[in-house]
C-alpha cells in the first residue's frame, strides 16, 4: 500500500508523535509512506525542533517549499497563519503528489485539508488525534468569535462525513465529533523500554524524584507542578521536554527560588525515556478543558511501561483508561497529598503500577495499533479498487 501523509511538523523533530510511531511501523511492515513536510523553521514549537536523523526504508520525505520571508517572520497568531498557509499550498500540490507516487490512501488530520475528503482517486483517511476545534479556539485567542468557531465545526463535520475512513484517538472525541469512527488509541513501543537506563540521571540527594515528560504547551497545568515543588522542597521535580512554555517555566523557577525543580529543555525521545526511568513518581497534569478531556497522552503509556505510579488530572479519556490504578489530582494540594500517599504506601503504589502495566500490554502497544490501522485502510483500498 502506498500512503501519503500531509504532515504539519518536521518528521525528525523531537516529537515522537502518534504519526511517527504508526507510520514507522507501516514502513517496517512493507508499506510505502510518502510524507509531505513543511520547511525548517526557527520556532519554540517542539514539532520544529529537529534532534534526530531518522530516515527509514520505505519512508520518503517530500519537502514542501514556502516563501522564506513569510515562513521565518514573526507573525501574530503565528501557528494558525503559517500552518494555514502551508495547508493551502498542500491543497494545491496534493493531486500531483498522488499521481506521481501512485498513492492508494491519504492520511490527514487537519480540517484545513478538507479538499482531500471524498476524492475519487484515493482512500481518504481522517485521524481525530486531538480536539482540532478547541485547538483552533486557543490559537486564535481574542479572534475566536463564535461565527469563526462555528465555521470550523461545520468544516470538520463536512470533512469527516466525506472521508472513507475516520479514526479517533479517544472515545470522548468519537462521541463528540463522529460516533461512527474507529477507536485507535495511542500506545508505546515496548522494544524501547529499558528499565535501569536512566539511573545516571537521578539527581543527588535522598528525596523522591517526581517527573513530567512531554511538550511544554498551554494545555499542561504547570502551575500545579510549580506550586507542588514550592510546597515539597524535599522532593526533586523534573520537567523533561521543550516547547512554547519553556521560557515561562524558567522565569517562574527563578522567581520562586525552586532549586528542587529541574528543567531539561528539548530532548530526543530516547533521552525522554531515560528520564521516565529515573522518576519515582510520574505526572500527567492537564488543565481541564474540551481539548484535554479528549486527550490520550502518549506519556501516560510510557509511564505505565516503566511500571511507575502515575498521578493524573481527572480528564475524561484518562479516567476511562486508568480509573482503577492511577492516582488523581487537579490542584497542587491534591498533588502533594497523592505524593505523600505513594511514599507512605509503596506496596499499594507498586501494585497499581503493575496493574497499569498489564492493561498496557493488552491494549496499548504500537505494533497492534499500527496493524489495526493497516487492516482497516487496506480493506478500504481494496474496496475502492473494485469500484
Amino acid at each position: 500500500m502506498n500512503i501519503l501523509v500531509p504532515y504539519l511538523s518536521r518528521w525528525n523533530s523531537i516529537n515522537c508523535s502518534r504519526y511517527v510511531q504508526i507510520l514507522s511501523r507501516l514502513a517496517r511492515n512493507g508499506h510505502n509512506v510518502y510524507l509531505a513536510q513543511p520547511p525548517v523553521m526557527d520556532s519554540p514549537d517542539s514539532g520544529f525542533m529537529e534532534a534526530r536523523d531518522d530516515q527509514r526504508d520505505n519512508i520518503r520525505l517530500l519537502d514542501v517549499t514556502m516563501p522564506p520571508l513569510f515562513w521565518n517572520a514573526a507573525l501574530p497568531m503565528e501557528k494558525v497563519v503559517k500552518k494555514g498557509a502551508y495547508c493551502l499550498k498542500l491543497n494545491a500540490e496534493i493531486g500531483r503528489m498522488i499521481r506521481a507516487h501512485r498513492i492508494d490512501a491519504v492520511l490527514f488530520y487537519s480540517m484545513a485539508l478538507y479538499p482531500l475528503a471524498g476524492r475519487d482517486d484515493v482512500v481518504s483517511v481522517y485521524d481525530l488525534g486531538d480536539d482540532h476545534v478547541d485547538l483552533l479556539r486557543h490559537e486564535l485567542g481574542k479572534y475566536s468569535a463564535r461565527p469563526v468557531i462555528r465555521f470550523a465545526e461545520m468544516l470538520l463535520e463536512k470533512t469527516l462525513s466525506r472521508c472513507d475512513c475516520v479514526f479517533s484517538v479517544s472515545h470522548h472525541l468519537a462521541h463528540k465529533y463522529f460516533p461512527g469512527s474507529i477507536h485507535l488509541p495511542n500506545g508505546v513501543d515496548m522494544d524501547t523500554i529499558r528499565p535501569g537506563s536512566g539511573k545516571h540521571l537521578r539527581p543527588a540527594g535522598n528525596g523522591p524524584v517526581v517527573g513530567f515528560v512531554g511538550s511544554l504547551e498551554y494545555f499542561i497545568d504547570f502551575q500545579q507542578i510549580l506550586e507542588a515543588a514550592s510546597l515539597r522542597r524535599d522532593c526533586t521535580f523534573v520537567v523533561a521536554g521543550g516547547g512554547r512554555q519553556y521560557r515561562r517555566l524558567q522565569d517562574e523557577k527563578q522567581r520562586l527560588g525552586l532549586g528542587n525543580l529541574i528543567l531539561t529543555g528539548g530532548l530526543d525521545h530516547e533521552e525522554i525515556l531515560k528520564y521516565v526511568d529515573s522518576f519515582d513518581i510520574c505526572l500527567n497534569p492537564f488543565r481541564l478543558s474540551p481539548l484535554t478531556h479528549g486527550a490520550c497522552p502518549i506519556k501516560l503509556f510510557e509511564y505505565m511501561a516503566f511500571r511507575k505510579p502515575v498521578i493524573s488530572s481527572r480528564i475524561a479519556e484518562v479516567q476511562r483508561i486508568g480509573d482503577k490504578f492511577l492516582y488523581w489530582a487537579d490542584s497542587a494540594p491534591e498533588l502533594v497529598a497523592r505524593i505523600d500517599e505513594i511514599i507512605r504506601q509503596p506496596r499499594e503504589a507498586a501494585g497499581r503500577a503493575q496493574q497499569g502495566f498489564e492493561v498496557l500490554q493488552r491494549h496499548y502497544t504500537w505494533p497492534g495499533i499500527a496493524d489495526r490501522f493497516a487492516e482497516v485502510v487496506q480493506a478500504h483500498v481494496e474496496e475502492k479498487r473494485l469500484c
